[in-house]
């Protein structure tokens, strides 16, 4: 079975649920990759992966997907520690229409950084984009060298002394995981490891 992921996954509940799943069924080969989210929906619509781990953004654009909701994560606008709002506990996306932001390029995550700028556009602005990285490594490192902000989930191998994480204010200032597969594909092991998910605690 051919598994696709987004990159942070792999820090979080995803390698805990595979090694569970391995020594649960054994003879069921797991091959895994890495890619960024359109390339991964791209490859399960074209049947090259069998599921992938990844977030909601922009499913509806193909047909034959189908997905199921894992958990959700926190939005935080990410600050360096001199930041004239690095005070506060949590803060409004509106607070931050004046930032310069810095964000993962979008080769890297098209979706996800298109649903962060919806969001900054809902909230009556178009965010200044001063920069573009190609990780979250580089982004982290811009924003602690004070050449701007960001917004990001708060992903724990990636919490940084020298930065400060303020939660965003809003119902919908979250990213939703979610595990996608192709309703065309016929692999028995999907089935199986679609229902191992459903009754794991790892998720929840």
């Amino acid at each position: 079975m051919k598994i696709g992921f987004i990159p942070r996954h792999g820090d979080t509940y995803l390698a805990k649920l595979i090694h569970n799943f391995k020594n649960d069924y054994p003879l069921i080969d797991l091959f895994i990759t890495e890619d960024s989210i359109e390339n991964l929906y791209d490859s399960l619509e074209i049947l090259s992966l069998d599921i992938v781990f990844s977030i909601d953004f922009d499913l509806n654009k193909y047909q034959n997907l189908k997905c199921k909701f894992l958990k959700t994560h926190p939005l935080y606008a990410i600050l360096y520690k001199n930041h004239p709002l690095a005070n506060k506990d949590t803060i409004s996306r509106t607070a931050l229409k004046d930032e310069k932001f810095i964000f993962i390029n979008n080769s890297e995550a098209p979706c996800g950084i298109d649903k962060i700028i919806k969001n900054c556009t809902d909230s009556g602005f178009f965010p200044s984009i001063a920069y573009k990285a190609h990780s979250i490594e580089a982004v982290l490192l811009m924003v602690e060298a004070e050449m701007g902000i960001t917004i990001l989930p708060k992903y724990p191998n990636y919490e940084n002394n020298n930065l400060i994480y303020i939660k965003l204010n809003g119902a919908n200032e979250i990213l939703k995981s979610v595990v996608a597969w192709n309703t065309l594909f016929n692999n028995p092991a999907l089935s199986i490891f679609l229902e191992y998910i459903d009754n794991n605690e790892i998720i929840r």
